[in-house]
């Protein structure tokens, strides 16, 4: 059985729009922001996600894309509510997720899960969110590099790694 998390070289089809929206509806309640947190729609946490999903094996891109289409079109057999989960309104949503977390059944939970995880990944690797955390990783440490070497290269100076070569 093949891990479904190896990197697999080749060409990757991108998240369809329906999927982006599914997905964008998803970070938005999983991810909401608030004491000086970003909302997930002001992140490129939709763009980190489908970065990732070109990394893991055609299976597990199948399955994270048949995730998001069950939560589109099946928030009624899941919880209850009818309609697109794209086009519901918050409450709804909220209502969809609060009853797969709380379902007896374990593979709901665990879609849920999968997909929550997948959201918070992309969230919390964005720049933004980092910064407001007081989070110095790498994603601040490189953007401060570059935002000095665009300063010195406003003022006419070399990076002084250009210097030794």
């Amino acid at each position: 059985m093949r891990p479904v998390l190896t990197v697999v070289p080749g060409p990757c089809r991108p998240l369809s729009k329906r999927e982006r929206r599914v997905l964008a509806a998803l970070l938005d309640r999983v991810c909401p922001g608030g004491h000086g947190l970003p909302t997930a729609s002001e992140t490129r946490a939709l763009e980190t996600i489908s970065t990732v999903l070109t990394g893991i094996t055609p299976d597990g891109r199948f399955f994270f894309r048949f995730l998001l289409w069950v939560f589109e079109w099946f928030s009624f057999l899941l919880a209850g509510v009818w309609g697109r989960f794209s086009s519901m309104p918050a409450a709804k949503r909220d209502r969809v997720l609060e009853s797969l977390s709380e379902s007896r059944w374990f593979v709901l939970r665990t879609f849920l899960k999968v997909v929550a995880v997948f959201c918070q990944m992309g969230y919390y690797a964005d720049p933004k969110v980092q910064a407001a955390l007081g989070y110095d990783g790498p994603a601040i440490a490189e953007a401060k590099r570059a935002d000095a070497e665009r300063g010195r290269a406003a003022r006419g100076e070399e990076a002084l790694w250009r210097l030794g070569s």
